[in-house]
């Protein structure tokens, strides 16, 4: 093992000190399998997003203001006062914690509040594919493609590299990562083919009915916990 790769890991190590911790994944890492492979979604996991871990409980621990906060509360600060560099890590951060959430083991349908949302804004549930999809595939670099409620108002939305669209009275329901990294290993250049599998047979439905049932409440939905210590 490399000195660099040491110091690396070291970085992610849980210390009382580390405002943030990785969210273990809501399933084991073959458990997606055969649509996404054990070894792309643990290097995504392990590599990806501990990165973005390690990089923002560092920047954050330089930064007095910013303890006890939210990590939804630094985005927002760090955008208001143009840390770019500590935006982008903490939105990406959030991002995959979500992402992982997006995605169940099992397959999953809409329920019944949530698909009558469905048909009346998108007028069938294979249209709204056809429109999520087609916004992942037409959309051109790195991003996200998500499924946004803000009430009961439904919209496709998708957002370039280090960008989220989490704001007052919006709740995602569902992203999907379009970014290379998330699926080059398993699917090479072929997004349309990532996007299709991971709509049909990856997209968690539960989860986005929870997060649904939040809008329509006017709550926030999930947030990125916050770590108490180890």
């Amino acid at each position: 093992m490399t000195q660099s790769h040491c110091n690396f890991r070291a970085v992610l190590e849980c210390t009382s000190r580390s405002q943030f911790h990785q969210p273990p994944l809501p399933y084991a890492v073959e458990q997606l399998e055969p649509y996404l492979s054990a070894e792309a979604l643990r290097t995504h996991y392990e590599e990806h997003d501990a990165f973005y871990l390690a990089s923002v409980n560092s920047l954050v621990a330089n930064l007095p203001e910013a303890t006890g906060s939210s990590l939804e509360a630094v985005i927002e600060a760090s955008r208001a006062t143009g840390n770019v560099r500590l935006a982008r890590y903490a939105t990406q951060l959030w991002n995959h914690s979500f992402f992982w959430r997006s995605m169940s083991s099992y397959w999953s349908v809409p329920g019944s509040h949530l698909l009558e949302a469905i048909n009346r804004q998108f007028g069938s549930f294979d249209a709204l594919g056809h429109c999520f999809i087609h916004s992942g595939i037409s959309h051109f670099g790195s991003g996200w493609v998500w499924l946004l409620a803000e009430g009961d108002k439904l919209s496709v939305v998708v957002t370039h590299d280090a960008e989220t669209p989490i704001r007052q009275g919006v709740v995602p329901l569902l992203v999907c990562d379009v970014w290379e990294h998330a699926y080059y290993l398993d699917y090479q250049h072929d997004r349309m083919e990532w996007l299709v599998c991971w709509w049909e047979r990856l997209a968690n439905w539960d989860w986005a009915d929870r997060q649904y049932t939040s809008a329509c409440k006017l709550e926030r939905g999930w947030s990125f916990p916050v770590n108490k210590g180890c």
